[in-house]
């Protein structure tokens, strides 16, 4: 086997950036639909490969694909969709 290749698949799992993951506190969720519009607007953003939002809790989960979240643009889009952004919180990776 070419000793490139080789080292490659032995590196490989460390080169894998780590997914981001970002806490929203949102006010304005009354309803199913409102999880299902905010759900909709954050998964359709750049660099976002999974969003749980919590009724219950009035919290919103987005999940990085490895790349960095730009920030104000997750902020636009729950304003945009017709909530409020409280505190945003880095979960995983410690910043805040």
């Amino acid at each position: 086997m070419n000793k490139k290749w080789l080292l490659l698949m032995l590196i490989f799992p460390f080169a894998v950036a780590q997914a981001e993951v970002v806490e929203v506190d949102i006010h304005g969720m009354t309803c199913g639909f409102c999880v299902e519009g905010l759900q909709r607007e954050l998964s359709v953003l750049p660099n976002v490969s999974a969003v749980d939002v919590s009724m219950k809790s009035k919290k919103v989960r987005i999940v990085s694909d490895g790349a960095e979240l730009n920030l104000e643009e997750v902020k636009k889009a729950i304003i945009d969709a017709g909530f409020t952004p409280l505190e945003i919180r880095h979960v995983d990776s410690g910043k805040s």
